[in-house]
């Protein structure tokens, strides 16, 4: 006797309660893919200026974006999500119209599947500093269908060749479609620059902040910063990720407006142990890094802002300890002095009733999050005509 034939099979034996949970979890893993499919677009092509939170970025650790915006995510700007997706909706039709072959290609593939959720969660706890929520509901599920093929499956793990060739070349081209798709909406950004600045120049004018004790330059084409064409006023919190991807736009911001834009940096931090606006500590060392960076030479800010922006998944007591040690300001960063000058920058924030970091103040216009790099350009090349 065949070996492939010793076992009924977890999906040969018509409509039984684990072939019910097997789809039952397909279904659960398609709906969650979809999801994210639709947040990796909207973060990348976000419709308007203003930013929304995304339902899955809780916090710092539990944060969609973390992972949205790593190279883990992608695959020549193809989502794994949607690689996931189409290969789950295969599986699917597969349980649903169930052979031998094809129950032996899917439990192999339930195997492969879990190898590569195990990677993605180590890369996400030990490289991103993070979980995504969906992304983790998705690894438990597969879990869960390796479970049910181990365990009530035919023997061995034996795919057949054929199948898995068919099944690659549907997703080879359901990803070649995608990542045509994904040129095609960069191509259209760049066409939204007058939608844009009409939508720009329908918000209200709030004013630039009030001056502050101490300046924090991130780019100076004018000591006073009202002349600048371009005056950015970013409040912003060293531990944020969304605040991490503005600030990685800004060296480009700088060599494509050098002499026109002025941008200064106001510290936000989100957690209450020096922000009275906080009910909670979201990012627990926000405060100590924000003491650290206020407290060194005007000179240094802008080196020691990229380089904790670089570094921000090192984040912790003991790495700003040793940061501040580095750059001799340690006793600095503990002092009254320090919080003093950072409860001022928030004190400034206070008048645009901030509610999510990056707050970014334009020109005297308010806006709230970031967005792609060339939207900005889109932006700002039509303001200094």
């Amino acid at each position: 006797m065949n070996i492939g034939t010793s076992r009924t099979g977890l999906t040969l034996r018509g409509i039984t309660t684990m072939h019910a949970l097997l789809v039952v979890a397909y279904l659960a893993i398609i709906a969650v893919n979809m999801y994210l499919v639709k947040h990796y677009f909207e973060v990348h092509f976000p419709v308007g200026l203003l930013e929304t939170n995304s339902i899955c970025n809780l916090n710092k650790f539990w944060n969609c974006d973390k992972a949205t915006f790593s190279v883990f995510s992608n695959i020549a700007h193809v989502p794994i999500s949607f690689i996931s997706l189409l290969g789950t909706v295969l599986l699917l039709i597969g349980s649903i119209f169930p052979s031998e072959n094809l129950e032996k290609t899917n439990k192999f593939l339930s195997l492969f599947n879990l190898i590569g959720c195990t990677f993605l969660f180590l890369v996400s706890i030990f490289f991103l500093g993070g979980l995504c929520p969906l992304c983790t509901a998705y690894y438990i599920l597969s879990a869960f269908v390796f479970f049910l093929f181990y365990k009530h499956g035919l023997p061995g793990f034996q795919p057949v060749g054929k199948i898995l060739a068919i099944y690659a070349v549907i997703i080879l081209a359901g990803s070649t479609i995608v990542h045509f798709y994904f040129n095609s909406m960069q191509k259209e950004q760049l066409q939204i620059g007058k939608a844009l600045i009409d939508q720009f120049q329908t918000l209200p004018v709030v004013g630039n902040p009030a001056n502050v004790t101490k300046r924090f330059w991130l780019s100076k084409s004018d000591e006073n910063f009202d002349n600048a064409k371009i005056q950015i006023s970013v409040f912003s919190d060293l531990q944020c990720p969304a605040c991490q991807r503005f600030a990685e736009q800004i060296p480009m911001l700088k060599k494509r407006y050098g002499g026109k834009i002025n941008i200064q940096y106001f510290f936000y931090p989100l957690d209450q142990a020096c922000n009275p606006n906080m009910k909670s500590a979201m990012h627990l060392y926000a405060c100590q890094a924000a003491y650290l960076a206020s407290c060194v030479p005007e000179e240094k800010f802008e080196d020691l802002h990229d380089y904790i922006f670089e570094n921000q998944g090192k984040m912790d007591v003991e790495w700003l300890n040793d940061l501040a040690k580095k750059h001799n300001v340690f006793e600095c960063m503990n002092s009254q002095a320090a919080k003093d000058v950072v409860t001022a920058t928030i004190k400034a924030g206070d008048f645009y009733n901030i509610q999510s970091t990056p707050t970014i103040i334009i020109n005297g216009k308010k806006l709230e999050g970031a967005m792609p790099l060339n939207q900005w350009y889109a932006l700002f090349d039509e303001m200094i005509k």
